[in-house]
């Protein structure tokens, strides 16, 4: 199966840009945003073969900017004279609200002219959608609200609620995690929405913002995240509720504060406010390595504690991270569009002194992702080249890796299949590589191109690891 999965199948750090921060992380587009608003909870949306972001801009109301293309990401269509905080989406329906309200409802039928088609909803700090329900939190109100989306859409009707010190909240299944604020945070059954049942709660670690669930294997996690000076991650396991252990914590600096957390594959993306995106390993729960940085203050943010990165969504190609305010001299405001890719080893300079670079189409991988891919970028054009799938980072036919092909030129994983490629006038490439259902375990991937300009004839990428 692990030979299927590496014929099946099929990184690089980009040299820094002026003032970022950045590791595994690749900018593909700013979309800015006028300085006189200021941007929140963004999130995506697909339709017609098209990829969206829904960027909130405050009292300047909703965007649709079309990422579908990110170098080309632009506004194709706008909600103005509202005020937006957070947004989800359901169907081809966005949920648009703020704390004072009312939640909105923006039809995106045709996403270049969005229309608010109703106004009856209450106000909410933020909110969710699990399936054809719609919780509100809100905050304010010390209560989350249930509704039911696939009754009424435009009105949805109450299902139920949960009172008490609720801040946020996020759903799995029929399970609700709970994040209490000052109060307890809580693991909730929702299956009977009008009557739901506390599972577990704990004391708070501090003010519990917000958080996320995953699984490794048969046990599941739950991350609660503390704002505020000094706000990290927390990572409790959470599979014997009777139970609950905490069993790491994250953080970048104690001067500092974490925000918000969302999940893909084995990867969690974290918004940590003056710290930027931080893109975070769960494979192995016990050790929370990061691999991925993104910041575009750098070292130079200043401002408040909460200044800087509000948001990240990761669920397309791309991903997209939202910045408050400007806090760098220069409009950073807005979302930023960017790639990630964990890489090892070194590469080598080809023609011009650049180091070609590989990154993942719709990443990362898992089972199931049949639009999973790779591209090379800063590659020699229209040359050959090759892309090298490997089962191990450390030996290859009795030697060790890595091994110095040439002077400056290593090779970082096992030959075990070898992919032509031919690069185009840009000088990239990319290789489809539909990831089937049932196939798990590690690949380490390197590409090399001719380039007839650098001595040796040969650059090549940093190694690249894809864990299903």
């Amino acid at each position: 199966m692990r030979l299927f999965a590496v014929a099946a199948l099929l990184c690089s750090l980009l040299p820094a840009q002026a003032g970022y921060l950045q590791l595994n992380t690749l900018l593909r587009k700013h979309v800015p945003i006028p300085t006189t608003d200021w941007i929140a909870g963004n999130w995506g949306y697909e339709a017609g073969g098209q990829r969206y972001l829904l960027q909130t801009r405050g009292s300047g109301g909703l965007a649709v900017v079309n990422t579908t293309i990110p170098e080309n990401a632009s506004v194709v269509g706008s909600v103005t004279g509202i005020s937006v905080k957070e947004v989800k989406t359901w169907n081809n329906y966005a949920y648009a609200t703020t704390d004072s309200g009312p939640t909105r409802v923006i039809d995106l039928t045709n996403p270049t002219a969005p229309v608010v088609v109703s106004s009856s909803i209450v106000g909410a700090h933020s909110l969710e959608v699990e399936g054809n329900w719609l919780y509100l939190n809100r905050a304010s109100q010390n209560v989350i609200e249930i509704r039911d989306l696939a009754a009424n859409p435009l009105n949805p009707p109450l299902l139920g609620t949960i009172a008490g010190g609720n801040h946020d909240s996020k759903p799995y299944g029929n399970r609700l995690l709970v994040f209490g604020g000052s109060g307890p945070s809580k693991v909730m059954d929702v299956t009977n929405p009008a009557a739901p049942v506390q599972l577990a709660s704990f004391t708070p670690a501090g003010y519990d913002h917000m958080g996320a669930q995953f699984s490794v294997g048969n046990q599941t996690y739950m991350f609660v995240l503390t704002e505020g000076t000094g706000g990290q991650a927390y990572l409790y396991n959470i599979t014997n509720l009777s139970n609950v252990t905490l069993v790491t914590t994250y953080m970048t600096s104690a001067a500092l504060s974490i925000h918000n957390i969302l999940i893909k594959g084995q990867y969690a993306f974290m918004s940590y406010y003056k710290d930027g995106v931080r893109i975070i390993d769960i494979s192995n729960p016990a050790v929370l390595v990061e691999k991925g940085i993104f910041d575009p203050n750098g070292s130079n943010a200043s401002g408040s504690l909460y200044s800087g990165t509000w948001d990240v969504y990761p669920y397309h190609d791309s991903f997209y991270m939202g910045e408050m305010y400007n806090t760098i001299g220069v409009n950073t405001q807005g979302a930023w569009i960017v790639d990630f890719f964990p890489t090892f080893g070194n590469g080598s300079l080809g023609t011009g002194a650049l180091e070609p670079t590989q990154w993942w189409v719709d990443g990362p991988a898992y089972p199931g992702n049949a639009s999973f891919g790779l591209r090379l970028v800063n590659g020699k054009p229209n040359t050959a080249g090759v892309l090298a799938i490997g089962l191990s980072d450390t030996a290859w036919s009795g030697g060790s890796l890595p091994f110095a092909m040439l002077p400056g030129v290593n090779l970082n994983v096992s030959l075990d299949l070898l992919i032509p490629v031919t690069t185009d006038a840009n000088g990239q490439a990319i290789l489809p590589m539909a990831i089937p259902l049932g196939v798990a375990g590690n690949v380490y991937t390197q590409w090399a191109v001719f380039d007839g300009g650098v001595s040796g004839g040969v650059a090549v990428t940093k190694g690249g690891i894809i864990k299903i």
